[in-house]
């Protein structure tokens, strides 16, 4: 048998029932926070462990050979250095933030280029985690499914397209679960601060490629769209909320529009050799693009082997390739059953997205949708 405590002589049966409630949200926060401690923790190991020593082709190698001078270069549109000179594709997008992130580690505190670029990859995909963390406690969500949806979206097979060639197309992902979270709130909270947020995040994440960028943007317009239609906010507010988060994203990220516009109307069209169309969608499969891959350079191989490691892994071990559809099968069957006001929107994200990504595919016989993206 158990004895209860005696309990005051002035408490109430409410009392008790506020006391024990805070109790409970307590420990839930402590949990919460061990958990996202174990998260950033096993992110960083993981990448650290692996291939010590060596540095990987990422992005740009000037980033970590010598990232200072790169720097010094990116501030101009014309480099005499290439040929009889060419105008700069992308660069001035290393001004900020992995040219001085490289700048900091690997020329003033002499750090490791391998080290340096662990961290850098790890510190996107933490990022990314605490996005969702973010995106799911403002649309109330608690408990072990948030992070469970921070391990999803964090360690997703979309990453292992990117994450050794060109992190920097990562940066918008990992942004994109934020800018979700800071539209849902600023439909809520009328102001300066979630469209001035929305902006500065613009900044920071989209300077390298405009494409990832316009693309990732479809998560937050869509929300707004989502709570105009269920009338979670109004007209007027939509409008105030769009020229908010429009003036301040132009006017924080008018450094690198100019030069994209002027790249991409007088530089070298390096879509036509390297990126065609009809490359890019060759593997732009949609059970391909469910599962997270699609992306053409992962399926890339030459005489040396496949140009990502993790490729044999997702095309032909079993195992891999039934853990990637397991996850979008059981999201998809969970998105059936489950009773929760916010489904619609996701099961309408997961549904462009995947209509986005998979383009002009098959390139030799699209749907009209894909014959719209060819044209």
């Amino acid at each position: 048998m158990t004895q209860s405590a005696p309990t005051a002589p002035d408490a109430t049966p409410a009392d008790s029932s506020s006391a024990g409630g805070e109790s409970s949200r307590r420990v839930s926060a402590r949990a919460e926070r061990i958990w996202v401690a174990l998260f950033v923790s096993v992110t960083y190991a993981a990448l650290l462990l692996s291939d010590r020593g060596r540095v990987v082709a990422d992005t740009k190698s000037y980033l970590y050979i010598d990232p200072g001078r790169l720097l010094a270069r990116a501030f101009s549109l014309w480099d005499p250095k290439i040929g009889m000179g060419t105008r700069s594709h992308q660069t001035i997008g290393y001004l900020f933030p992995m040219g001085p992130y490289y700048w900091l580690t690997v020329d003033v505190l002499q750090m490791p280029a391998w080290i340096a670029q662990r961290l850098w990859v790890g510190s996107v995909i933490v990022a990314a985690g605490l996005g969702v963390r973010y995106l799911m406690r403002t649309l109330g969500v608690r408990g072990p499914g948030v992070g469970s949806a921070m391990l999803v979206y964090a360690f997703t097979p979309y990453i292992l397209g990117y994450v050794s060639i060109y992190s920097a197309l990562l940066m918008p992902w990992s942004a994109l679960p934020w800018w979700i979270g800071f539209a849902a709130r600023a439909t809520k909270s009328p102001g300066w601060r979630y469209p001035a947020l929305f902006a500065i995040t613009v900044q920071r994440v989209g300077s390298v490629n405009g494409s990832s960028l316009l693309f990732a943007l479809v998560g937050p317009l869509l929300w707004i769209a989502f709570a105009l239609a269920t009338r979670e906010v109004s007209l007027r507010a939509v409008w105030r909320i769009a020229w908010r988060t429009g003036l301040l994203t132009f006017a924080t990220s008018l450094w690198w529009f100019g030069a994209l516009a002027i790249q991409g109307r007088y530089g070298v069209n390096i879509l036509r050799f390297t990126e065609s169309l009809e490359t890019v969608s060759a593997t732009s499969q949609p059970f391909e693009v469910l599962r997270g891959l699609g992306n053409w350079f992962f399926y890339g191989t030459d005489r040396i082997g496949p140009w990502v490691d993790a490729r044999p892994y997702f095309t032909q071990r079993i195992v891999f390739i039934a853990a990637s559809f397991l996850v979008p099968l059981m999201a998809i069957a969970a998105a059936l059953v489950l009773r929760w006001r916010h489904r619609a929107y996701f099961v309408v994200l997961a549904f462009v997205g995947v209509v986005g990504c998979v383009g002009a595919s098959p390139y030799t016989d699209p749907s009209v949708a894909g014959g719209g993206y060819k044209w």
